[in-house]
């Protein structure tokens, strides 16, 4: 291989773990809200058709009311694609006040082609408070799902026992401080089908406390960017190589 198909070869291979970078990037969505002591995140993650969502209620200020217990995601999906609920699972969470065998049995999926509530179609849920959505549907027990039961407490839960808790105490199981849902998504979807915003609802009815959530860009260089960087390190292997042999010949 000659030199100048040697700097082609290196410029190509620049530009394909460029693209590759970005296309990984691509492959997850990190949505964040918070308000006042409310804080919470969603982490959407696809390979193939198997999307998981990872719901944790982030906030560190102590949850002592039920109405501070994360009870549901809304999103919103573009160009009809269909989310099919498969499973729910602890993400090396904690549990209080009962016990569970299964976390799907406490949470429901609904998905509408209206946007249902503002501007979302996708509802996870665990409180029963959204329309058609009364039982669970990521487990194969279909529970009827009420209350704040199976909600996510906040990282910053503390003492379950104190006298302060009794309101959480009367629900249950609760959850400290995530979970992960996976859905098998139609053929064609992708993490650019859903919108910019997600909102966190919180407590057992859906007058109580709703945060938006956002995903923040992340900068990732254009393919005509990769091309002037790789295009960029060409000329300089180039002119490095001309520099020696110009020294070579009048030494």
């Amino acid at each position: 291989m000659n030199r100048i198909a040697k700097s082609l070869f290196i410029l190509g291979m620049i530009v394909l773990a460029a693209a590759s970078a970005v296309a990984a990037q691509a492959s997850t969505l990190y949505y964040t809200g918070s308000s006042g002591a409310y804080s919470a995140s969603a982490l959407f993650s696809l390979t193939g058709n198997s999307l998981t969502v990872t719901l944790a209620n982030t906030s560190t200020a102590d949850t002592t009311s039920p109405s501070a217990v994360l009870t549901g995601l809304f999103f919103d999906v573009d160009g009809g694609y269909t989310l099919t609920p498969v499973s729910a699972a602890l993400a090396g969470s904690t549990v209080y006040y009962g016990s569970l065998s299964d976390v799907g049995d406490g949470w429901g999926f609904k998905q509408s082609t209206l946007d249902l509530i503002a501007d979302y179609n996708s509802f996870i849920s665990a409180s029963g408070a959204l329309s058609g959505l009364g039982h669970s549907n990521f487990s194969s027990h279909h529970h009827k799902l009420g209350g704040a039961d199976y909600g996510l407490l906040s990282a910053g839960f503390t003492n379950p026992g104190a006298k302060n808790k009794k309101g959480l105490s009367k629900q249950g199981p609760l959850i400290d401080d995530s979970v992960i849902f996976t859905f098998h998504a139609s053929d064609g979807f992708s993490l650019d089908d859903l919108a910019d915003s997600v909102a966190f609802q919180y407590g057992t009815s859906l007058c109580e406390t709703r945060v938006t959530g956002y995903d923040p860009p992340t900068p990732t260089p254009e393919p005509c960017t990769m091309l002037l960087m790789g295009a960029g390190v060409l000329g300089t292997v180039v002119a490095r190589r001309r520099a020696r042999a110009v020294e070579r010949r009048d030494s």
